[in-house]
Formats: C-alpha cells, sequence, structure tokens
C-alpha cells in the first residue's frame, strides 16, 4: 500500500536467519535509517535473528539509535487437523501462517516446538531438491550454509533456482517450480494453527493470522481459529491496497481482533527495507494496542 505518511511500526519482518536475506544487525541499522519506533523480528519458526540483535546490545529499548525490538515469530502451519472449514479448501487457502508477538525467547516449550518445526523444514526441503534433481534442476551447491540453513525453505531454493540460471527471478522460481501445483512441490509437515496458537500463549506471546486478506471469505475456518485464541489479523501488510485495508481493519473490529500488521520484509530483488517501508503504513495505534494487549 503506497503512501506518503511515515512508517514506524512493523509488526512483520525477517532476516537471514529464515527467509530473508538482510543479516540481523544489517536489518536493524536500516530499521533505524528509516527511523521506525517499533519492530517485530518474526523469521520463521526460530528465534536466532532476534538473538543476534539483542546480543549486540541493540533493541532492548527504542531510541534514536533505533527501534524497540519486539520478540516474534511466524509458525507456518496448515489447517488440516480437523478445524471447521478447512474441508474443500484449496491447499493454498490450507496454509495459514500464525505470527507470535511478545513471545518469550527462552521459552523451553516453545524452543522445543520450534525445533522440532525446523526438522520438519529439512526433510521438506530435502525432498524438493530430490524432486527438482529428478527433473535436471539440482541446485543443492547454490543452497545457502551455515546459520540460515536449519530454517531453510522455499524461498531459498528459489533463489537457488535463479542463482542456477534456471528462473529468472524468484517469483518465477514459484510459479514454474514451488508453488502448491508445481513439479517441485511437496507438502507441508509440522504444527496446526491450534497448536501453534496454543505455543505462543503458552510462551506469554499473542497470536496473528499474517497476510490473508482472504479472512472474511471463510467464517466456518475462522471462527475455529478464533474459538482456539486468535488474537488478531493483519490487517495492514504491503500486498494490501487501501479496499483490502479497510475491509480487514473492519473485520477486525467487528470480530473483537487486535489489527496488527507490517512490511513482511524479505529482500528479494534487491529490494531496500526503505523501499518496503514506503509502500507500508501501520498507525501507530496498532502498535500501542499491541503493546497495551501485553502488558507492556
Amino acid at each position: 500500500m503506497t503512501t506518503p505518511r511515515p512508517n514506524r511500526v512493523d509488526l512483520h519482518c525477517h532476516t537471514a536467519r529464515s527467509d530473508g536475506v538482510l543479516e540481523p544487525l544489517e536489518l536493524y541499522r536500516q530499521l533505524a535509517a528509516a527511523a521506525t519506533t517499533l519492530v517485530a523480528i518474526t523469521d520463521h519458526d526460530t528465534v536466532a535473528g532476534l538473538r543476534e540483535i539483542r546480543a549486540a546490545g541493540l533493541g532492548a529499548s527504542g531510541s534514536l539509535d533505533g527501534p524497540y525490538i519486539l520478540a516474534g515469530v511466524e509458525i507456518n502451519t496448515t489447517a488440516d487437523e480437523g478445524l471447521p472449514g478447512a474441508d474443500g479448501l484449496s491447499r493454498k487457502a490450507r496454509e495459514l501462517h500464525i505470527i507470535g508477538l511478545g513471545i518469550d525467547p527462552d521459552d523451553g516449550a516453545l524452543a522445543d516446538a520450534l525445533a522440532r518445526q525446523r526438522d520438519q523444514r529439512i526433510l521438506r526441503r530435502e525432498a524438493i531438491l530430490d524432486k527438482l534433481a529428478g527433473m535436471g534442476r539440482d541446485v543443492r551447491t547454490q543452497m545457502p550454509s551455515g546459520a540460515a540453513i536449519d530454517s531453510a525453505g522455499r524461498p531459498h531454493i528459489a533463489r537457488a533456482l535463479v542463482d542456477a540460471g534456471y528462473a529468472s527471478s524468484v517469483q518465477d522460481a514459484f510459479d514454474r517450480y514451488l508453488t502448491v501445483d508445481g513439479p517441485g512441490y511437496v507438502p507441508r509437515q509440522g504444527m496446526g494453527p491450534r497448536e501453534a496458537i496454543g505455543t505462543i500463549h503458552a510462551a506469554g506471546g499473542i497470536a496473528v493470522l499474517a497476510h490473508r486478506s482472504d479472512a472474511p471469505d471463510h467464517p466456518e475456518l475462522m471462527g475455529a481459529l478464533i474459538e482456539v485464541g486468535l488474537d488478531g489479523v493483519e490487517a495492514y501488510h504491503q500486498s494490501f491496497g487501501e479496499d483490502e485495508v479497510d475491509r480487514m481493519t473492519r473485520y477486525a473490529d467487528a470480530h473483537e481482533l487486535l489489527p496488527s500488521g507490517g512490511s513482511d520484509y524479505h529482500g528479494d530483488d534487491d529490494m531496500s527495507y526503505a523501499t518496503a517501508q514506503a509502500r507500508t503504513h501501520v498507525p501507530d495505534s496498532v502498535g500501542t494496542r499491541i503493546l497495551e494487549r501485553l502488558g507492556r
């Protein structure tokens, strides 16, 4: 959503410890340069990027030197655990990304749950790479190594396909190989949304459904998620137009859900954080309500 207003709140962004391209400290530098005041690091199934930022003495409180960093995580789930409303949905529509905001990153049960998620990621990643190799598209040598690899997923494979010359862009790689109907697709395994929401709550956080502007179109499924404890929905997202923002804010109000939002910044195609922020606007009041719910 393009807007001339400066955006100071971003409750959804990623580092290279999951599927972002920027190292955690470089992302923090760009967050500070963009004058953000409240940011949640929401890497997929890991809090490693958050730990690196905090270990550097950054983000513990907002200041002129950079934003306050709220501990977060994004858990990719599939609504295949018997939730009402899931039957009949396409495989893509069943994918529900649950963001935990304000979690305790040192919670033992959360750490164990995320470790299991990463184990499932590894199995899925290897199965996808095997399928691609069987098609003559072996990209194992282009895959990342080191700190990012445990939480690597389809975006990393998409970038590897680009690097190997098998796709022109990350989106092209998804469209040709990795989308749910693509020849390289492997179904996700791991937590369902009910378990993800419960794990986030047990770690002291609030659970938010990410980037689903079609949520109002699935009243039975959304009712089931609310019943098991969903706290909020993203009403603001880099990809949402004004009509979608209006629709989602109205939906949140009508169902007593917290509105949340953010850039969902990854950095593909050499996009800077400043560019992503120019396409995003999350009102300051959204951050205030989130912090109030967390008691901060």
